[in-house]
């Protein structure tokens, strides 16, 4: 979802975009703290190392949006990269549930 968000704030459209790229980086952060209700938990009974490794760097993206450390165009960047992940994730998915 950062890719929508950050297009509009780089398009001119500063406050639906900023708005848009803070409540997605919170939802996504928090939604991965690995406790009983939230998804996290179970991220973090499958791989504790990925599970952490993805709570640091959403926490950081996080708290760099809040303070506004990087520039818009890293966010967009992070959303393209997150999109051709989950491709991969879910081909390697699709391909083992064949066997």
């Amino acid at each position: 979802l950062t890719i929508p968000f950050a297009s509009l704030s780089l398009l001119g459209f500063k406050i639906a975009g900023d708005a848009g790229l803070l409540l997605t980086l919170m939802t996504v952060c928090y939604s991965l703290v690995p406790l009983k209700p939230l998804p996290g938990k179970e991220v973090f009974d499958y791989r504790k190392e990925v599970s952490l490794m993805t709570l640091v760097l959403t926490g950081i993206l996080f708290c760099s949006f809040s303070f506004n450390l990087l520039p818009q165009v890293t966010y967009l960047t992070v959303g393209v990269v997150s999109v051709f992940l989950a491709i991969i994730a879910l081909d390697q998915l699709r391909k083992s549930c064949k066997s």
